[in-house]
């Protein structure tokens, strides 16, 4: 049958973009807030909490509800980075990517926003980066904007812009300065498609005032709440900008938390308490959420089983862009595309878990750490039941078999370590200290060496409120055994300790404290003495013979210390009672009101 040469052209006509025309990619934005657990989002369970906007976005879209990210910032965000386990690219601490540390190396990996600019797609990052290392830049990140510090960056005016300092005015809130830079990111590449990641400060410590909390707020929860509000009112925000630039439809956003919730904030989930917190290796350390909204692809409202792993959004984003690293380069990630696409997929059997030397493998029912110890999990994230190998049952007997399996084939122990980073032993470095970490804390609050407050070498002034239920415990301790400082209660009576090369002095009051509650104050001046007042009345003064001359290594404890103790008792010491309001002044003229 001829065709005549006019309906030739029409057919090539009408079938030419079938051919020609690429589908646009999907644009993919992923939000990560700061130590964020389970129990701060409502849509979770969480009692104390409400997030209106991240409840939107799991109502719209596929909400995970067993995901798991590292339980500390650092190796959280390097897993992100490279897919790939803490063992294989060295990010094990928050401290791992210093100069002489293991930490992952940009030039050795092969970095999702690297591949991203493969496929074609812009990259923009924005918000917290330092405990990666390097620059964002440098692991293929186009434009950037960060800042010098690991915690919360908040009422301050210089960041790094693409390699270049930034000053900005007095009254700067940072978490806006990050949400406008993306926003004008997203307005310069709406035409093509791009790979954001805004990673937020918020709600990490120090746990200042918004721009939306009450004048004359000073209670710890209620500026911690704020805090929930303001970070939940930005994805709002995010989402509402999309929406006004006509991007919605074809962007990918992922809102999750980089390890659970800090000490001393954990809140009920449907009025239980998640078991552990940022930092420890159980469930409340490293739980996380973790939520996926594509209008029109995604399941809307589901809520999957499906354990997600850290190491899957890199997996997951080069999938969906079309791009792969080498065949021969060993990645950890397991692709959830098709269950974004609402397919069941292929999900994972378990997930693995590593901070510094310790590590776990979680499967739904069963976990095995890496002393060989097994755990019930029916009942997670609120217990852990440990289960000896005398007391196995044919379930818990195959699980034990199944993870050991699974953890002598990762073989964690014969992977980088890091005996210098945080944790580590001999070969640590000697703490710097955070010149911007002065508080306010309350009990169960715990900065390590590096982010406590700078205090080597300089005069000091600690401030506390306190409401004692008992007799013992510590109220504020930073260091250890060899130097540091304390404040506690011994045999009922308010003691000050301060140690230097191990010696140890203390001042203590004379009385009892009884009950009730008391503004207690600590200082140290440049010659070394010291001074202890409660509601402004000295009650104990002695002399150290000198300041702490070199930063402690040990970090900052509200309500209990760590595993060297300061004063005259034996760690943990938790104080019976409450402490908020825990202030550090390290500098300057202190301690002149000695009171009458």
């Amino acid at each position: 049958m001829k065709v005549s040469f006019a309906l030739l052209l029409v057919l090539c006509f009408v079938n030419f973009p079938l051919f020609s025309a690429e589908t646009k990619k999907p644009n993919i934005i992923f939000v990560l807030a700061d130590d964020l657990g389970i129990d701060g989002v409502s849509c979770y369970g969480a009692d104390s909490h409400k997030t209106p906007h991240i409840d939107a976005l799991a109502e719209t879209g596929l909400r995970f509800q067993t995901c798991y990210a590292a339980p500390l910032c650092g190796p959280s965000r390097c897993l992100l980075m490279t897919g790939r386990y803490a063992f294989r690219t060295g990010g094990i601490t928050n401290g791992s990517w210093r100069a002489d540390g293991p930490g992952a190396k940009s030039a050795d990996e092969h970095p999702i926003a690297k591949l991203m600019k493969q496929a074609g797609y812009a990259t923009g990052q924005a918000g917290k980066w330092r405990q990666v290392g390097e620059l964002p830049g440098d692991w293929g990140f186009d434009e950037f904007i960060t800042d010098n510090t690991a915690g919360g960056w908040y009422w301050e005016t210089r960041y790094n812009k693409n390699g270049k300092v930034l000053d900005l005015p007095d009254g700067t809130y940072g978490p806006d300065v990050i949400q406008d830079f993306t926003f004008d990111f997203l307005r310069r590449h709406k035409d093509h498609p791009f790979f954001f990641y805004y990673a937020m400060h918020l709600v990490h410590k120090p746990t200042l005032r918004t721009p939306d909390t009450q004048p004359g707020t000073k209670e710890i929860n209620k500026l911690y709440d704020d805090n929930i509000r303001y970070m939940d009112k930005q994805l709002g925000a995010l989402i509402d900008e999309l929406e006004r630039l006509g991007l919605r439809q074809n962007t990918l956003v992922i809102f999750s938390g980089d390890n659970g919730t800090a000490a001393g904030y954990p809140s009920p989930v449907h009025g239980r308490m998640v078991n552990g917190w940022k930092g420890s290796m159980l469930e409340g350390g490293s739980r996380v959420p973790f939520i996926a909204n594509w209008p029109g692809v995604t399941p809307k409202g589901k809520v999957s089983q499906d354990i997600v792993s850290f190491a899957d959004p890199y997996a997951t984003f080069a999938e969906i862009a079309g791009v792969q690293p080498p065949a021969d380069f060993k990645t950890d990630g397991h692709s959830i595309a098709p269950q974004l696409h609402g397919e069941h997929g292929k999900p994972r059997d378990w997930a693995y878990v590593q901070l510094g030397g310790h590590w776990f493998v979680r499967e739904p029912g069963f976990k095995l750490n890496e002393a060989g110890s097994l755990f019930d999990m029916s009942d997670a994230p609120f217990v852990e039941k440990p289960i000896a190998a005398e007391n196995d049952t044919p379930q818990s007997k195959a699980a034990r078999k199944r993870l050991t399996a699974v953890l002598e084939d990762l073989n964690p122990a014969g992977g980088k370590t890091d005996k210098g980073g945080q944790g580590g032993g001999r070969n640590r470095q000697v703490a710097r200290g955070s010149a911007t970490a002065t508080g306010p804390w309350k009990s169960g609050d715990n900065l390590p060496g590096g982010q406590a407050p700078a205090i080597g070498g300089k005069p000091l002034e600690i401030t506390a409120d306190i409401d004692p239920e008992g007799a013992e415990g510590v109220v504020v301790t930073q260091g250890g055994g060899n130097r540091g400082y304390a404040i506690y209660l011994k045999e009922g009576k308010l003691a000050f300790t301060v140690r230097k090369g191990g010696t140890m002095t203390t001042v203590s009051a004379k009385e009892p404290l009884g009950k009730g509650h008391f503004a207690v104050k600590a200082t140290l001046d440049t010659g070394g003495a010291m001074s202890l007042l409660v509601d402004g009345k000295q009650v104990a003064d002695g002399k150290a013979g000198g300041l702490i001359a070199q930063q402690p290594a040990g970090g900052l404890w509200i309500g209990e210390t760590g595993r060297g103790a300061v004063g005259d008792y034996t760690a943990p010491n938790p104080f019976k009672g409450k402490v908020t309001n825990v202030r550090v002044k390290a500098g300057g003229t202190v301690g002149q009101d000695h009171g009458s």
